[in-house]
């Protein structure tokens, strides 16, 4: 699985940076250091403790098919 900066991760998932950076610290999703000390967090512990954020175009979709 691809890993991703806490920076990439809020852009993809539904959280703040500020709410990520507590739950690396808190231990609530892990992750590791690269030696330059930056956080590298597995998609899959991402999706397991976060929602996907939804695209403009799958709300576009989504409220096309409400109305």
């Amino acid at each position: 699985m691809p890993k991703l900066s806490p920076r990439e991760a809020v852009k993809v998932y539904q959280v703040s940076r500020a709410t990520l950076m507590k739950a690396l610290s808190d231990g609530v999703v892990s992750a590791e250091k690269t030696d330059a000390g930056h956080w590298r967090i597995d998609t899959a512990e991402l999706a397991r403790v976060y929602s996907p954020r939804l695209t403009v175009e799958a709300v576009s979709r989504s409220n096309r098919v409400q109305m």
